[in-house]
């Protein structure tokens, strides 16, 4: 920056001062919800106060044309616009005052101060640096210096030359011009600071003015398309702003802060809110998060109910399908046992570990026809049969429960010391699930609790197996088919697997997860979840438009940003080792892929937006081709040089022996 500089100019909306909402017009969306729900307006007419963004937003834009045309563009006032809204739409005196202070009033209460920039215009003050403000703005110069104040004090002591007082605009250059008269001062000594590159930049540069472009900050993909389908929507405008305002305040925060605050936390926190006001209207007065799902819930949930003082408290519950669902079993519950095998069948090259009998016994136990059970594919017919044989055949009912009857009674001695059950006043927390998980926890509940448990569930698949024991309350608000495991990844705790229970009573956990997830920054994820739900403030019915289009958006139409940090999420998924849940593939990664149709990948969508070009064309091509055609690759293996020559897609490429 030039030492010369006697003049330092600052924009205001958006470079010292943003709004609560996703974009500038979003006020409007505002104001129009408050038309049609608060009373004090009732004499407004009910096309008005239903069209009132369209009505304002038009009135606006037709009288700037008609400046531009006529008036050399001379900027217009707050009065020029209500003055010609009160004449189309025929208002009183009386109506059209109380629109124009609900505007006014809505822009203050919505002011959200940009404090890096209004910390260095102390700064330069202190050096007894000479600063002004310049403002392309309709509002009064009143309502600005209220504005500004409430910002920061010293912001409204500043000498401000606003568009609406003097006419002139930044965009026709006049207003700099104006401005250099006024304050004596030479182009090539003057710096001005601010978001727009047009007006701030181009247009004061065209002078001679330094200028110093402030990066305001970018909605990100899944937002626009939010904003897109749902801009009249306020809760849209207001939580959309809010994500918004956390990444431009917190600007040196981590991505995965980002992330948390902007993607995770406004899909969660509808549902959490539900609870809490489901909680209130049920009277139920405890609830208990399952762990790990219920982790991050229980935090939001914690927030909430210390900023809305709910006398409802929560507990976080150690359990999992490992935990619970084996060592439930009994010889009496056959209902149960068949749901056992129905889930267990969904992962069934794992049998013997779901079913907790070492795999040399549960061999055994099967005809020689499905003793390769572990390799390959099951065809239906088969996969019918095994399924009926394990349901029919109690000696693996029986194997299970004497294997588990140990683990079976320090679960319940768990679940009793930590469940409060002396009435019926609490419920449980689930993200997602089939049910099955709650059906064996009524179960292991059964000795100590004669009562039907409730839980809370996000139903993105509602549940598939019932229970007389259970009473599920489903929040409905995704209808994205197979987002489970998605879900889960959002919703990753500090530490593994519950395992099962020591004699001590305490859970036995997953080892090494605990370094892993901490290494991929889960703290700061979850610091981004709780800005967001402390900062949001919920001022109308919940919207579930939100949950459903991101939803949308992360399984369907996924960018590599989101991908590379969703990706890159530690995960371990029916037992398998803890890695990435869609890693960036190498080039044996795709090779295997290619010959084998193998990848170590959960979501192989997601992989391929991570991994670049080649990924992306061999996934491609794998998807529509499944059998391997010979003319796409040339191998030439050389053992003496330790490497392999070939070209795929008409790419040359090598790989020396031990690369990757």
């Amino acid at each position: 920056m030039k030492q010369d500089i006697e003049l330092y100019s600052f924009d205001i909306f958006d470079t010292l001062v943003t709004r609560t909402v996703a974009e500038p017009k979003g006020i409007f969306v505002l104001i129009q919800e408050i038309l049609k729900s608060d009373d004090l307006y009732s004499d407004i007419p009910a096309d008005v106060k239903y069209n009132f963004f369209n009505y304002r937003e038009d009135c606006e834009f037709r009288l700037r044309c008609l400046n531009k045309i006529n008036y050399e563009g001379r900027d217009i006032t707050f009065d020029d616009i209500y003055k010609q809204f009160q004449e189309i739409h025929f208002l009183t005196d009386e109506q059209i005052e109380k629109i124009k202070n609900l505007e006014i009033q809505t822009e203050i209460n919505n002011i959200v101060p940009i404090t890096e920039n209004i910390e260095r215009i102390k700064s330069l003050l202190e050096q007894n640096k000479r600063v002004i403000l310049i403002s392309d703005m309709y509002l009064p110069e009143n309502v600005i210096k209220t504005i500004l104040n409430k910002a920061n004090p010293i912001l409204s002591d500043l000498k401000l030359y606003l568009s609406s007082v003097l006419g002139y605009m930044k965009t026709t250059c006049k207003l700099f011009e104006y401005v250099k008269e006024k304050e004596n001062v030479e182009y090539s000594n003057w710096l001005h600071i601010g978001d727009n590159e047009y007006c701030d930049c181009e247009c004061a540069a065209k002078l001679g003015i330094n200028v110093e472009r402030y990066p305001y900050v970018k909605l990100e993909d899944y937002e626009k398309e939010l904003l897109q389908k749902e801009f009249l929507n306020s809760y849209v405008q207001l939580s959309i702003g809010c994500s918004k305002n956390i990444r431009l305040l917190e600007k040196d925060k981590f991505e995965k802060y980002k992330f948390g605050a902007s993607f995770s936390a406004p899909i969660f926190y509808p549902y959490i809110n539900w609870i809490l006001e489901q909680s209130i209207k049920r009277g139920i007065k405890r609830l208990y998060f399952i762990a790990r799902d219920g982790y991050i819930l229980k935090l939001m949930a914690d927030v909430l109910i210390t900023e809305k003082h709910l006398g409802i408290e929560t507990s976080y519950i150690y359990g999992s399908r490992k935990a619970w669902r084996a060592p439930a079993l009994s010889i009496d519950n056959k209902e149960l046992y068949k749901q056992f095998v129905e889930t267990a069948m969904w992962s069934y090259k794992k049998l013997d570990e779901q079913f907790e009998i070492p795999e040399k016994e549960f061999v055994g136990l099967l005809p020689k026809e499905f003793k390769n059970y572990k390799k390959g594919k099951l065809k239906l017919s088969k996969f019918k049969k095994l399924k009926e044989l394990l349901i029919s055949n109690d000696e693996f009912l029986k194997r299970t429960v004497e294997y588990n009857k140990e683990k079976k009674k320090l679960a319940i001695k768990y679940l009793k010391e930590n469940i409060n059950c002396e009435d019926s006043n609490f419920a449980f927390v689930e993200l997602d699930g089939s049910g099955f998980s709650q059906n064996c926890l009524a179960e292991l509940m059964e000795p100590f609790y004669k009562g039907n448990l409730i839980s809370f569930y996000l139903a993105s698949t509602p549940g598939i197996f019932n229970s007389k024991k259970v009473k599920r309350l489903y929040f409905y608000g995704i209808k994205t088919p197979l987002l489970a495991n998605t879900l889960e990844l959002l919703t990753k705790a500090p530490h593994g697997q519950t395992i099962c229970y020591d004699k001590t009573g305490n859970p036995v956990l997953e080892e090494d997860f605990a370094d892993i997830i901490k290494k991929w920054e889960l703290d700061k994820y979850i610091e981004g979840i709780l800005e967001y739900t402390k900062t949001f403030k919920c001022r109308n019915v919940i919207q579930h438009n939100i949950m459903r289009i991101y939803s949308e958006f992360i399984h369907y139409r996924i960018n590599r940003d989101v991908a590379n940090i969703v990706g890159s999420i530690p995960h371990s998924f029916c037992g398998t080792e803890n890695r990435e849940y869609a890693p960036i593939l190498n080039i044996l990664d795709l090779i295997r892929l290619f010959f084998t149709n193998k990848c170590n990948s959960e979501n192989l969508n997601f992989s391929k937006m991570r991994s670049g070009k080649l990924a992306s064309k061999i996934i491609d091509y794998k998807q529509k081709y499944p059998s391997l055609r010979k003319e796409i690759i040339n191998i030439n293996i050389n053992k003496k040089k330790h490497f392999i020559k070939f070209t795929l897609f008409g790419m040359k490429l090598s790989i020396k022996k031990g690369n990757r």
